[in-house]
């Protein structure tokens, strides 16, 4: 019998089959024009012999056999119907089969969203299924098999759609429709895909169109279609659809060009685009001159949906303002699933108001002409609070830091506005536009440099593009972040400048961090430290005298090392030494720079320990007077030959120790430095270089005064400097002696292993050797074997074990009643520990990063 009832919507009574949006040429003649599509010269019909009756009981039945061995060896088989039916709409579609020998059509139940159905293996060899919806909307239950004379009476139903596979591996599509309360506006369509496997059939029930919502944003649209006559949309449907979101469509034909207009929170609705269902570099089908201009071209090979057909969506803001673009991505196929999607989210960490272009004039006052702004804090409208209840309006609307972007070359340039002019509707630009950064590809962080618009200053910032994941993967996320970072660990507030203009300071709270700009874009880039100073009625307000730190830190050289920063006693702060840290900053770090500022010896891990062992008063400082240090054989020891004998800080401090016994005075406005005992920390105080010899230097010195015993937290006057100390020692008979000498021994800090030896007039020698021990570089001073000092030293192991051992031998040697005692050698046991030492020279190290290759 031939199965075909009636011609399907895209045959002609010939049997050609036709493209589903082919437009005839009608009576009228007309010549080709863009837009049109081909028709598919093939001819289709379907015969087959004639089944059995329904109720025949010798008709045969076809079902599944599958056997599977259980664990135990035994046989397991599972029959079920070669049938079934998947429903991936939204909707509750109820099922009819029916057969050209069966007398009545049968119901088999109701399929939800995205459930299968299995077919009753004795209803298998249906040849024609039916969709219907319920009229009252709500999803009955399924009694299995049920015979209904006026069962569609109940129904909203489509024509009849045949089910057989035309081979024996085959897939077929079919269009359905179902008519809603008799009006002709109200259809809804399925697309009804038919794959043979075998033996086994599963029926798809697919919606015309999907639609994903890809944009940080909330999303409405809404759905038309034109009419083969009709050069206007008439509007279907209007849906909305939150962030990530997805929906189906099944309120158009597909004949008759679907369209999709847009809206975003703040925007207006955007102008109809046609849903083009074909490959980008499809042959067969070309748009129009308009669409053409408005079709998005990506630069790129690689990009993902390569094959998508991508159409620019430009949208106009509610009462005026900044525009947006969004890309609308068809990705072609039976079922056309349509994207939205933002080419570029920009998320701006810098706590200024940016302003966002494609590109600037040549002086970077302004942007382009034609170059749409974005902006990532826009001024508040009234008129939009009706939006802002929407998730995700701050990407729409420019708010919070968030904006979306587009731009066309892939490009970006970024410019600072005033935030105080903006709130009275003014924008003004407090720097100049940067130069356009290509954004096409991912990247690390790379610096933005932005001059003063009106002055010397420049902001520093720091960009990076990197692809979002998940489904979000078409738009890349573009993060701006100050370039330097300062974080303050120590348990005060400290002031920030940049070197040379300390007249322009900034605070950094205890525990806090803030970013840090220039404010003279031609000066080094350094920064100096002083501590806030309050005042003593009011901790609200900061005194305006500080004490700044004679070195200064690069930002743009990472390491770590050690600074002196003084405070005052009288603000109950005492000495510092901070540990300053320029690192790279990791992803969680909003800069591309972190400098970290903490207490050096907070935690017992300083970076630089002075370690006095030997039997002397130990003073060391740093000579700052020395811009170069000189190493002659390349191994660490400095050459001191080279040093100006009369700058030398220690020396003259020597010298005026020996004529005025132990007192310093300096000059009348430098005050009065106490004696070389006493002092808190081990401090000897700070004088100007002028102070001793009345010469015309004027960097501080700063001296610390090791007793017996101590060890100190060291750090640098000026790291940039070279990392040497001078020391001597103060109670040898070098200040008693009548010719006294004031020897002042040099050494590297960094060269570990290193060392220098003083001798003094009374035969006593002090060596003062660098050395590591658990992460800290230690300059420990210890007496020199075999030298005249009164006692041994400390440091000394034979030397400790000698004079351990004596004074066990007095002790021992008397009792309790005074008598004295002869203990042998034998009847005294001691444990000692040795500890051998090696001096390696050199040590090389190759580090190989697998990840950068």
């Amino acid at each position: 019998v031939h199965v075909c009832r009636e011609y399907e919507e895209t045959t002609d009574a010939d049997g050609w089959e036709y493209e589903r949006d082919f437009e005839s040429f009608r009576r009228s003649r007309r010549s080709y024009k863009r837009g049109d599509t081909c028709r598919r010269r093939r001819w289709s019909r379907t015969r087959m012999i004639k089944p059995p009756r329904l109720d025949d009981p010798f008709r045969p039945l076809s079902l599944i056999w599958e056997s599977r061995r259980q664990t135990d060896g035994s046989l397991a088989a599972r029959l079920s119907s070669p049938v079934s039916v998947l429903n991936n709409t939204s909707e509750t579609i109820t099922i009819f089969l029916n057969n050209v020998s069966w007398e009545k059509e049968v119901v088999i139940g109701e399929a939800c969203s995205k459930e299968a159905l299995k077919v009753p293996i004795f209803l298998a060899s249906a040849s024609f299924m039916r969709l219907a919806i319920s009229r009252t909307g709500a999803c009955t239950e399924n009694k299995g098999m049920r015979e209904r004379g006026k069962a569609l009476e109940k129904y909203f139903y489509s024509q009849m759609v045949m089910i057989i596979p035309v081979s024996f591996q085959s897939s077929t599509l079919r269009n359905a429709s179902i008519i809603v309360d008799g009006d002709q506006r109200r259809k809804l369509h399925f697309h009804v895909n038919i794959q043979s496997m075998g033996d086994e059939t599963q029926i798809i029930i697919d919606p015309v169109i999907q639609v994903i919502n890809v944009l940080p944003c909330h999303l409405t649209y809404r759905v038309g279609e034109k009419g083969r006559d009709s050069s206007s949309v008439v509007e279907r449907i209007q849906t909305d659809l939150g962030v990530g979101a997805d929906s189906d469509c099944v309120a158009v034909d597909p004949r008759f060009k679907p369209h999709m207009s847009i809206r975003v929170p703040g925007y207006d609705w955007s102008s109809w685009k046609m849903v083009v269902n074909r490959k980008l570099s499809s042959m067969t089908w070309l748009p129009s001159r308009d669409d053409e201009e408005q079709l998005f071209l990506t630069q790129r090979e690689d990009v993902d949906h390569s094959d998508d057909y991508k159409t620019i969506i430009e949208l106009h803001r509610t009462g005026g303002g900044d525009g947006l673009t969004i890309i609308m991505s068809i990705e072609p196929g039976q079922i056309p699933v349509v994207r939205f999607y933002a080419q570029y989210w920009i998320l701006d960490k810098t706590g200024f108001s940016l302003q966002f272009a494609e590109g600037s004039d040549v002086l970077g006052s302004m942007p382009s002409s034609g170059y749409p702004l974005r902006r990532s804090h826009h001024n508040r409208n009234p008129s939009e609070d009706t939006c802002r209840a929407y998730p995700g309006h701050q990407w729409s609307l420019g708010m919070d830091g968030t904006t979306m972007y587009f731009s066309c070359k892939e490009r970006l340039a970024v410019a600072i506005e005033s935030l105080s002019e903006r709130r009275s509707g003014v924008f003004s630009l407090i720097s100049k536009w940067s130069d356009p950064v290509d954004v096409a590809n991912v990247m690390p962080r790379i610096a933005l440099s932005l001059d003063e618009y009106h002055g010397d200053g420049r902001y520093e910032l720091s960009l990076s593009v990197e692809t979002c994941p998940s489904i979000f993967s078409s738009t890349k996320l573009i993060t701006i972040v100050p370039r330097y970072q300062i974080k303050n660990l120590l348990g005060y507030d400290i002031f920030l400048a940049q070197d040379s203009r300390l007249d322009k300071r900034e605070c950094i709270p205890s525990q806090k961090s803030a970013a840090f700009h220039w404010t003279m874009a031609s000066l080094p880039p350094r920064v100096r430290v002083s501590p806030a100073l309050y005042a003593s009625t009011d901790k609200n307000k900061y005194r305006m005298g500080c004490q700044w730190t004679n070195g200064s830190i690069e930002l743009d050289k990472v390491g770590i090392t050690n600074m002196r920063m003084s405070t005052p006693e009288s603000d109950g702060i005492k000495p510092k030494v901070i540990q300053v840290e320029v690192r790279l900053a990791n992803k969680a770090q909003n800069s591309a720079v972190l400098v970290v500022i903490s207490d050096a010896g907070e935690k017992g891990n300083s970076l630089y320990l002075l370690r006095n062992m030997s039997s002397r008063t130990v003073l060391v400082t740093q000579p700052l007077y020395i811009n170069e240090a000189i190493d002659s054989d390349g191994l660490g020891f400095i050459d001191t030959s080279f040093l100006d004998k009369e700058r030398t800080v220690l020396r003259r401090l020597l010298r005026k120790e020996s004529a005025r016994r132990f007192s310093v005075h300096s000059r009348s406005n430098k005050g009065f430095l106490a004696p070389f005992s006493g002092f808190d920390c081990g401090v000897l105080g700070s004088c100007a270089g002028g102070s001793v010899d009345d010469d015309d230097s004027n960097d501080e010195v700063y001296v610390w005064n090791l007793s017996r015993g101590d060890e100190f937290c060291f750090g640098f006057d000026d790291p940039e400097k070279p990392h040497l100390i001078e020391w001597t020692c103060t109670n040898g008979n070098n200040l008693s002696s009548e010719t006294p000498q004031w020897d002042v021994g040099v050494i590297s800090v960094d060269a570990i292993g290193s060392s220098s030896t003083l001798r003094f007039p009374d035969g006593g020698e002090v060596r003062c050797i660098v050395m590591a021990k658990h992460g800290s570089k230690v300059l420990e001073f210890a007496d020199v074997r075999g030298s005249d000092e009164e006692k041994p030293s400390s440091s000394s192991l034979f030397c400790a074990l000698e004079h351990r051992v004596l004074c066990q031998e007095n002790t021992l040697s008397q009792g309790d009643d005074g008598t004295s005692n002869t203990i042998s050698s034998s009847e005294v046991e001691d444990y000692v520990t040795l500890t051998l030492r090696t001096d390696v020279p050199v040590i090389c190290i190759s580090v190989v990063d697998n990840g950068s290759l």
